[in-house]
């Protein structure tokens, strides 16, 4: 298992940067918009233009391997835009790792090339009061290319011992929810990099998206869905993969394991014995990812608020607070 990462971008992939070296014009909104491509669209100049026209104040693409279209004539047509290219494999947070270290201003929209582009997507009057609350990340209503809304309220409980996060409907206007689904949301570039950024040991998706959120959670943040933000798929939705398998087991150290006490977390040397039951490795490399997740929480201790079972039982009063 790779050593946990403490700190922001803490691994640098190979890449290629490209345009970005002049400013969009007519900026009208001090946002950042991050477009990842899932595996090419035929609509890229349109979605670029249409994002231009809106007077953001930066945009940033990151590419995959899966590019159908030659990148450097994109780059030579839309100036003010950025592309990042990554020369190896790399998970989704790697790619909004890369684009937050990227981004020059507070806040950064993350959505998918196969999120539907439209113009007052986001208005200056949305934004502004979307970040007068100053929260970790505002995620948006989702709908399928079926205008049915998705069930992107997503709920922690507990059963038989076992984290559980259930999707739920949303019933009010404001909602708050444990991961924003896919991703997508408004983030909070300050706090998205003091929280350390999503960890790329996770290759998983949907834990590597639960294990961030989760821990913003845990250290005092807020996650919340805001009907100022409607955003609409225009492809299948993408389904997530949550099956127990060793990326869980990853963000049940990091995130299950610690005890809050007093002012600070610790995982209790005593769970070294379920964990070893539960990993079905060899004992000298379980025991190593134990001592590896106990290293990182005593490094993070401070930082945390509470820890998962208080973070259950109370979350409508913990989502309430700050």
């Amino acid at each position: 298992m790779n050593t946990i990462p403490i700190i922001f971008n803490e691994r640098q992939f190979k890449r290629t940067i490209l345009g970005g070296n002049v400013c969009s014009p007519n900026i009208k909104i001090p946002l950042t918009v991050i477009l990842l491509n899932r595996g090419g669209t035929h609509f890229r100049s349109q979605q670029l233009e249409t994002l231009l026209s809106e007077g953001f104040a930066r945009i940033i693409c990151v590419e995959n391997s899966a590019q159908s279209y030659v990148i450097e004539e994109y780059a030579q047509n839309y100036p003010a835009v950025k592309f990042i290219i990554p020369q190896e494999k790399i998970t989704s947070g790697e790619m909004i790792n890369a684009a937050i270290g990227e981004s020059l201003t507070e806040f950064a929209l993350v959505l998918w090339d196969d999120i539907k582009i439209t113009k007052n997507m986001v208005t200056k009057n949305s934004y502004d009061k979307i970040i007068k609350d100053n929260i970790f990340c505002t995620a948006p209503y989702l709908q399928s290319n079926s205008f049915m809304y998705l069930p992107v309220r997503m709920v922690p409980s507990v059963e038989k011992y076992s984290l559980i996060i259930s999707p739920e409907t949303i019933l009010s206007s404001f909602s708050d929810t444990a991961y924003p689904f896919d991703f997508i949301g408004i983030y909070n570039c300050n706090k998205f990099k003091q929280l350390g950024g999503f960890d790329y040991t996770l290759t998983n998706p949907y834990w590597q998206n639960l294990d961030f959120s989760l821990r913003g959670w845990l250290w005092g943040e807020k996650i919340q869905i805001s009907p100022m933000l409607k955003f609409m798929y225009e492809e299948e939705i993408p389904l997530e993969d949550s099956t127990v398998d060793y990326m869980q087991l990853r963000f049940y150290l990091k995130n299950t394991a610690p005890v809050f006490t007093n002012d600070h977390a610790y995982i209790p040397i005593s769970r070294v014995f379920n964990y070893i039951r539960s990993a079905s490795k060899n004992l000298f490399s379980s025991i190593k990812d134990f001592i590896d997740a106990r290293k990182w929480v005593e490094k993070n201790r401070y930082r945390f608020k509470m820890d998962m079972p208080y973070l259950v039982d109370n979350w409508e009063r913990c989502r309430s607070q700050k």
